[in-house]
């Protein structure tokens, strides 16, 4: 999910990478949220809400033109 927003670019695939990374260790709020969930829903919605929060973050530094 992360991946689709960088398009072929290898320096968004990496800055992806390590923004799902880090969305994934740290947890933030609704991440943290997610994962509490019981069951294989937890174990599968805090990494789908990484995702999608990290496709938002490399949508936003295209649009601001850093790629």
């Amino acid at each position: 999910i992360a991946l689709l927003a960088t398009a072929p670019n290898f320096k968004l695939v990496v800055l992806a990478f390590l923004i799902f990374r880090f969305f994934d260790i740290v947890k933030p709020g609704p991440v943290r949220w997610m994962e509490a969930q019981t069951g294989a829903t937890g174990v599968m919605a805090d990494d789908l809400l990484a995702g999608l929060l990290t496709a938002f973050c490399i949508i936003l530094v295209r649009y601001a033109g850093f790629s």
